[in-house]
């Protein structure tokens, strides 16, 4: 309970026009747009969840557009993570020479 009313009033500081103090903020893509980080972690971006399997055919290229949007978000560093199967939407990114892939079979 402690750290809920912490929260409260970080939430209520932040709201003001004083520096702010390093932390995260976390938030829906939706949320994010017109808003810029340093670092932007983009999770979860995988089949089944990028695009939801909720979306109908013509609502697939505004999922893409979102997508974009949030990866622009990044100023200067960019984590995009998946677990299993990537993202229809990243098959284009992991075929880029200069995007930076880490971990077991990524290709």
């Amino acid at each position: 309970q402690e750290w809920i009313l912490d929260y409260g009033e970080r939430i209520r500081w932040s709201g003001k026009n004083q520096d702010k103090p390093a932390g995260v903020n976390l938030m829906t893509m939706h949320g994010s747009k017109g808003l810029e980080y340093h670092t932007v972690f983009l999770p979860n971006i995988q089949m089944g969840s990028l695009p939801s399997p909720r979306t109908v055919a013509e609502q697939i290229e505004e999922e893409r557009r979102l997508f974009y949007v949030a990866m622009t978000r990044a100023k200067h560093r960019l984590e995009i993570s998946y677990h299993k199967e990537p993202s229809p939407f990243l098959h284009q990114l992991l075929k880029v020479d200069w995007i930076q892939k880490r971990g077991k079979g990524i290709e």
